[in-house]
Order: C-alpha cells, then sequence, then structure tokens
C-alpha cells in the first residue's frame, strides 16, 4: 500500500511544483505589451484636487526616497505597496534603500540586490539638479482620481543630464513623468520639455525590469529607429541616444500593460444600444 500512495503523493507534489512554476514564469515584465501613444504631460501643480508631496533633490539623492502607493497595484505579478525614487530617472519596487539605489545610473541593466523587485526608467541615465540657472530643479509625487481609478504621478521637472554641466552652454532642461495606473495596472511615461545642450548628450536605459537582469522590457534608438519611433531593445543594455537633436517630443507617451494581471473590474454600468453592450467605469 506503500507504493501507490508514495506514487499518488509524489504526482501531487510536482503537480503543484508545475503550477508553481508556470506562475512564476508567467510573472515577467518581458510579457508585457508596449504601446506608444500621443498625449500631454500635465504638471503636478497645475492639476486640480492632487495631493502632492515635496521631495528634496540632490545630486543621486531623493528625500522622501521611499513613499507609500495608496492603491493596490501588481507589478510584474506582485502586489507593491511603496516605491523608490531615483533621482537619476527611475523607481524601484522592493525594500532596498537609497543606499543602494542611489548612485544606479543604469537600472535596468545593473545586478542589483534581491531587495530590489522592480524597476520602471523613464530616463534612467546621470542627472543632476540644476546649479547654474535660475530653474529650480523638482521631484514631486502625486495622486489623482477617485477609487478605482486613481493613478501615482511621480514628475521630475527641470533637471540636467550630468555631461551638460561643465560645458558652456550650460545645463539642459527636461522634464518627465512615471505614472502608475490602479485600474489595469498600467505603467506609463510621459515627456515634458527637452532643451538640450547642443554639445552634451547621453544614452538613457527606458523601460521596465523584473526581478533580475534577465526579465527586461525596454526600448532603444538606432541609425533607423529615432525618436519618437523607437524599437524594442536587442538585450539588456540596450538605450536610447538623448541630444539635442535626438529625444522625445513633448507629449510622448511610452505605455506598458499586461491584462492579465488585472484586477477584477470596478463596479460598472451596462448601457444597450442596437443589440450591443458597452460598460462604463465606474459606475457614473
Amino acid at each position: 500500500l506503500a507504493a501507490p500512495f508514495l506514487k499518488k503523493t509524489m504526482k501531487k507534489i510536482c503537480l503543484v511544483l508545475m503550477v508553481l512554476c508556470a506562475g512564476i514564469a508567467h510573472a515577467q515584465v518581458k510579457d508585457y505589451t508596449f504601446t506608444k501613444e500621443n498625449g500631454l504631460l500635465t504638471f503636478l501643480d497645475d492639476m486640480q484636487g492632487v495631493t502632492i508631496t515635496n521631495h528634496t533633490v540632490m545630486d543621486d539623492f531623493v528625500t522622501p526616497s521611499k513613499i507609500s502607493i495608496p492603491f493596490p497595484f501588481k507589478f510584474n505579478g506582485v502586489l507593491q505597496d511603496s516605491l523608490g525614487i531615483g533621482e537619476n530617472g527611475f523607481i524601484w519596487f522592493g525594500p532596498a534603500g537609497d543606499d543602494i539605489m542611489s548612485s544606479v545610473f543604469t537600472p535596468i541593466s545593473d545586478n542589483h540586490p534581491a531587495t530590489v523587485t522592480g524597476i520602471v526608467a523613464a530616463l534612467g541615465m546621470d542627472m543632476h539638479p540644476h546649479m547654474n540657472t535660475g530653474l529650480t530643479t523638482t521631484i514631486k509625487t502625486g495622486v489623482s482620481g477617485t477609487a478605482p481609478m486613481r493613478e501615482m504621478i511621480i514628475e521630475w521637472r527641470n533637471t540636467s543630464s550630468y555631461n551638460s554641466l561643465s560645458d558652456t552652454l550650460g545645463e539642459d532642461t527636461i522634464s518627465f513623468q512615471i505614472k502608475l495606473y490602479e485600474f489595469m495596472n498600467r505603467v506609463e511615461v510621459a515627456y515634458g520639455q527637452f532643451r538640450m545642450n547642443p554639445n552634451a548628450g547621453d544614452v538613457a536605459q527606458i523601460g521596465l525590469r523584473g526581478n533580475n537582469s534577465n526579465d527586461y522590457n525596454n526600448r532603444m534608438t538606432d541609425a533607423v529607429n529615432k525618436w519618437p519611433e523607437t524599437s524594442k531593445g536587442i538585450d539588456v543594455t540596450s538605450g536610447c541616444l538623448i541630444d539635442a537633436q535626438v529625444h522625445p517630443s513633448f507629449g510622448t507617451l511610452l505605455v506598458w500593460t499586461k491584462d492579465n494581471q488585472n484586477p477584477p473590474p470596478p463596479t460598472s454600468t451596462p448601457e444597450f444600444a442596437n443589440n450591443a453592450q458597452v460598460r462604463a467605469y465606474p459606475n457614473p
């Protein structure tokens, strides 16, 4: 009797392991769907009814560097309740602190510790606050909308690449946002103004990274695919050229979605017309 029982038990264990492995393999950012859209970047200060947190910006450091996400947000198959902000154009998920992430310039390809469980890079490169102009570099976070349709916005405004600081033509002026959406778990990067020093430039890592450098979903530019039409990265080190001639246009939106990890739909109202049903979210 022991042999059949053991055989049956082993089958159950194998089945459980197969399910677990399938779940782990399924939760990968490389499976996210990428789309490019056109829209607008509205600065947090110009939005109505938004609770804004102002972060102190220094070279490589943001204070506070960690902030909670006030709604359920699933990234890479895992519910995230907080994020970290890197001054160098990215956010991270996981308990890692700014002592580990502050001097990261290539957030998608770097070898991060296990305490970093995910990355969203809008402009991952060596950046620096303005020093010699009348502009103030700011990083702000805010939450817009009402449940279950809220979005969290992380905003860099009037920042610069480090490479332009020592040039006589002065700092760049760059603004962009990362947006996390409660419904659909959508990740969006929105680009605003780019006024670049013509004598300076850099290559930025842009896209998503999962638990390790083998799981990535990034963008690149080359001789054929320039801004705004980037192409899929060929490896984890791929990046996008940023200079006075080659950079995102105002309102360029890069969007990553993964429908199969969405939360249950919010309460909806069905409407019928010509035998077709349309649902409006949320219930008006």
